[in-house]
This record gives C-alpha cells, structure tokens and sequence, in this order.
C-alpha cells in the first residue's frame, strides 16, 4: 500500500509510538491526612459573552475534596485575597499550610502581609 501512494505521490502520515514515561510517579510527601490541614488556592479566567474578562479565585481543600470557596470578579487584587481569606478563617479556621502554583497571581504585598 505505501509503495503505491509513493508512486501515486498522495502523502502519509507517519503513525509515532506513544511516548513512555520516564518515571514512575511518586505520591506528593506532603499529603494531608486530615480535612482542613492543607488548602489549595488557584486562580481561573474565563470571557463573558460580550468578550470581558472575568476571574475566578478558587480554594479547595484537597483531602475532603470540598470546594471552599469560589469569589468571581472582573480582576482579584491581593487585599480581595486577603478579605477572603480572612473571612473564611472566621467560620473555618485556618489551615497548616496553603499550597499555591508559582504564578504572578500570588506576588502581592497585601496578600504577603
């Protein structure tokens, strides 16, 4: 059959092997053993459909699966972090730790403070 298009001049795609990976996958050192030990915070974007942008913070507690909190606006400052945080620490509580991805979304005095 490839001799054939060859002759024929059609084109092939060439079928590639699926990579493998490389290593194993390690579970994270840090897992949470209890509900409210470790929070994970990230922030989403999305478009309205008149083409504004919207954003959304999100914070999940990972080991209950459980979505803390969801805050929705055109643009998140860090001191709206901040007061959110702050007013989810006054009916839950606050964490161990926090686990955030390394974006610019978490560079900010107010929320450092």
């Amino acid at each position: 059959m490839e001799l054939l298009c060859k002759e024929e001049g059609f084109n092939l795609r060439s079928v590639s092997k699926r990579k493998k990976r490389s290593q194993a996958r390690v579970p994270e050192k840090n897992q949470s053993i209890k509900s409210n030990e470790c929070w994970s915070m990230d922030f989403l974007s999305d478009q309205l459909y008149n083409g504004k942008g919207i954003r959304a913070l999100t914070l999940i507690d990972p080991f209950s699966r459980e979505c803390l909190l969801i805050y929705v606006d055109k643009s998140i400052r860090g001191e709206m972090v901040a007061n959110a945080l702050e007013s989810l620490k006054q009916t839950r509580g606050l964490p161990v730790r926090i686990k955030v991805d390394n974006g610019p979304e978490f560079i900010s005095r107010a929320l450092d403070a």
